[in-house]
């Protein structure tokens, strides 16, 4: 599983975040080792003044007059030359500090070359440093509390100000990337949807701007080639329906009474064809959603099929949650779920309702032969039918895909399933408007 956030704002921002954290923190870092060497730089140029002083010092005083020089003039944590024989220097042993460190590697500069030092750590860190001076030895004292001062507030008050302005600049930053590519991925998904976007603001950097330029080119052709299909298929299907009708009309002059059943079968299969053919090529009306009460939906496709004779069976709960659906489109849906019904199961078929959860599942159910889990995908594409008893059926093949076309533009669940008894359930998952 990535870390990384899935958006492209979310990565940006995490790229500018962690750049700006990282030049703050090196920033940091740079003062931080500036300020260490200046102040042993400082602190070593002290001792050393200091050291001269005190030689010139010392050099017109007798041995007892030395030290009671030093003890009148030593004070506590400063600078001190402490007589060898006088003082109880700390143990040895003691890890030196990164202070004490670069304090000896600068008094080696200076041609002070340090053998045997000690550090001492309470109450406060000080460097004890053996010493010949004036033909004696000394041990040099020197406080290291200053070398490692905390970081001062103003210090942390300026670098946090500047990293929460170098933030915001970034987010701001990553908001204008993102923005134009927000608005295209929201117009891809309308056009996904079957809708027509409004134009993209054709702005921004030159790739953004060429990439919205495109967009717009494409979905003018869409729209264009999607005026032209409707402007053929209603020609189309005028210039077909038109011959059929009077063909019925001489069909029902027959005398022939067998001959005439057939051929009225023939036509009413030719008109059934080219009504799918038209569903499927021109896809769903331009239909808004709105509250819907689903048995009553049902109850009036059912009354439709039962006047022409086909048995039908409703299991309708009663208390179902409210909807907010496009009534044609699940019309259509249902029609077609009862034309295969009709067409390739057995009476009767049964339309029920019900409440699961935050879902109202509509199901069909026949009892014919079915079809086979393996074959169920196959069965939704245009075109495709099953056995040879369904090919002789004379149907186009169109009415699952237009199902499927249906549920997939409305998000609705669509699931096929065997029940115990045979035949086919087709059941639709519609989520509840609450």
């Amino acid at each position: 599983m990535s870390l990384l956030p899935r958006s492209l704002f979310g990565r940006l921002a995490l790229l500018l975040i962690s750049l700006t954290l990282a030049c703050q923190l090196f920033t940091l870092g740079m003062l931080r080792y500036s300020h260490q060497r200046l102040e042993s730089r400082q602190l070593a140029e002290q001792v050393i003044d200091t050291l001269a002083e005190l030689e010139s010092a010392l050099q017109g005083f007798s041995a007892d007059e030395r030290v009671a020089f030093l003890t009148l003039r030593n004070r506590p944590y400063s600078i001190n030359l402490q007589p060898l024989d006088e003082v109880m220097p700390p143990a040895p042993g003691t890890e030196l500090s990164p202070a004490a460190e670069r304090l000896i590697d600068r008094l080696h500069e200076y041609g002070i070359h340090v053998v045997d030092a000690r550090m001492q750590i309470q109450p406060k860190q000080q460097l004890w440093l053996p010493i010949r001076m004036v033909g004696e030895r000394y041990w040099l004292v020197i406080p290291l509390g200053s070398t490692e001062p905390p970081m001062g507030s103003t210090t942390l008050l300026l670098t946090a100000t500047f990293s929460l302005l170098a933030l915001a600049a970034a987010f701001a930053f990553t908001w204008l990337i993102n923005r134009p590519l927000q608005r295209l991925t929201r117009s891809a998904a309308t056009v996904a949807a079957g809708k027509h976007p409004e134009p993209l603001p054709e702005d921004g950097p030159r790739e953004l701007h060429t990439l919205a330029a495109s967009f717009n080119r494409m979905t003018g052709a869409l729209q264009q080639a999607e005026q032209e299909r409707r402007i053929m298929l209603a020609g189309i299907s005028h210039d077909v329906r038109t011959p059929l009708t009077r063909l019925r009309l001489g069909v029902e002059m027959m005398q022939d009474e067998s001959l005439r059943t057939g051929m009225l079968t023939d036509t009413e299969d030719i008109e059934r064809i080219v009504r799918q053919f038209h569903d499927f090529i021109a896809g769903e009306p331009d239909e808004p959603a709105s509250p819907q009460q689903l048995n009553r939906l049902i109850l009036a496709m059912v009354e439709r099929y039962q006047r022409d004779g086909l048995e039908i069976v409703t299991e309708l709960a009663d208390d179902l949650a409210p909807l907010t659906l496009k009534p044609l489109a699940l019309q259509r849906v249902l029609g077609n779920l009862i034309d295969n019904a009709r067409r390739y199961g057995q009476p009767p078929i049964v339309i029920r309702s019900l409440q699961q959860a935050d879902t109202v599942c509509l199901q069909v159910i026949d009892h014919g032969a079915g079809i086979a889990a393996a074959d169920i995908e196959r069965m939704q594409q245009p075109f495709t039918r099953g056995d040879a008893a369904r090919q002789a059926d004379g149907g186009s093949g169109l009415g699952l895909a237009i199902v499927r076309r249906i549920c997939q533009r409305n998000a609705i669940a669509l699931n096929y399933s065997r029940p115990q008894h045979g035949g086919l359930c087709v059941e639709l998952s519609l989520k509840t408007s609450s």
